[in-house]
């Protein structure tokens, strides 16, 4: 399956203050991650702790399929936010960190803009983007601590 995120489309016109509108539409979809992440974390929980113990024999080798959706579902949206805050455009990492640059640095950033996408393709075909693996993991796994699983 091949896909890829669409950015929404915002108007930069209607932020009252652009520096901070851009920085709460940037981590937006990053707290969308984060809330959705919480919430398969909870559900495992609830699987592995609440109703896993009194399920039928019968229903574990479902309640184990069900399982594996969820902690995609963790590890999925944590790898999503760990991703999109990578400060390369046209992540939204990039959208926060030029905010805090200056005047400098923002010229740089802006003579690099159109290297970003190729840089991230870069990073993915040669595999240097398994470096934010440990990462991915390690918050996953405090994520799952309560339900006593580790990724």
């Amino acid at each position: 399956m091949l896909g890829w995120a669409k950015p929404v489309p915002t108007n930069p016109r209607n932020y009252r203050n652009y520096k901070r509108g851009d920085i709460l539409v940037s981590i937006a979809g990053v707290c969308a991650n984060a809330i959705l992440a919480v919430f398969f974390a909870i559900l495992a929980f609830l699987l592995v702790r609440v109703i896993g113990p009194v399920l039928p024999p019968a229903s574990v080798e479902t309640a184990w399929i069900v399982l594996q959706m969820i902690l995609y579902g963790v590890v999925g949206n944590v790898g999503l936010i760990i991703f999109n805050l990578l400060p390369i455009p046209p992540l939204d990492g990039s959208h926060v960190l030029v905010h805090f640059l200056s005047p400098r640095g923002v010229e740089t950033y802006r003579q690099f803009l159109p290297y970003g996408m190729i840089v991230l393709w870069g990073l993915v075909l040669t595999g240097a983007i398994r470096v934010i693996s440990p990462v991915i993991r390690g918050i996953s796994t405090v994520l799952l601590l309560p339900a006593g699983i580790a990724v």
